[in-house]
Order: C-alpha cells, then sequence, then structure tokens
C-alpha cells in the first residue's frame, strides 16, 4: 500500500504536500477516520481536477519554491498531530 501512496504522491508532488497523522504505525486509539483513504482521494480529485498543472502555470520560472505549494493535512481525530491547524487546508476526523 505504501508504494502505491508514493506513487500518488510523486504525480502531484511538485504543487501539492498531503501529510498525514501517523496512526497507523503508532495504533492510536483515537482514530476516527482512514487517513490514508482520505489522502488518497485528496490526491485523486487534485489530479483530476488539474490541479497541480494550474498552479504551475502561475508559478514564474521552472523552480517550484516552498511556499509556491499547496500543504495540506488529514488528521485521524480532534487531536490534530499532523498539525491540520496550520496548513493550508486541513481535514479533521471528529
Amino acid at each position: 500500500m505504501s508504494s502505491i501512496m508514493s506513487q500518488e504522491s510523486c504525480r502531484v508532488a511538485e504543487m501539492l504536500s498531503v501529510e498525514t497523522c501517523r496512526n497507523e504505525l503508532s495504533n492510536c486509539p483515537n482514530v476516527l477516520i482512514e487517513t490514508a483513504e482520505w489522502k488518497r482521494t485528496v490526491l485523486q480529485r487534485v489530479e483530476e481536477a488539474d490541479i497541480s498543472k494550474r498552479l504551475q502555470m502561475r508559478v514564474s520560472g521552472n523552480k517550484v519554491l516552498y511556499h509556491h505549494r499547496i500543504r495540506s493535512s488529514v488528521s485521524g481525530c480532534p487531536n490534530c498531530c499532523s498539525r491540520p491547524q496550520i496548513t493550508d487546508f486541513g481535514i479533521v476526523g471528529s
């Protein structure tokens, strides 16, 4: 499954980063949503809408800097370990 995630991330990674909490690794007892599924959905929607290409057209030059990218985060519970409140958009399980 992680290879699928990394392949999906590579396609749109230039303009979008999706961070998730580490609930699957730590067996967090507070998990309310499947973060991997939500991450896949976000990446799929971004790819379908061709958002990465649209954003690249707005960047002058060919070097994509960190502040050009859209940062998003998926947190499995209201504890917000992946810090969705400081990204461009966040999803919080509740």
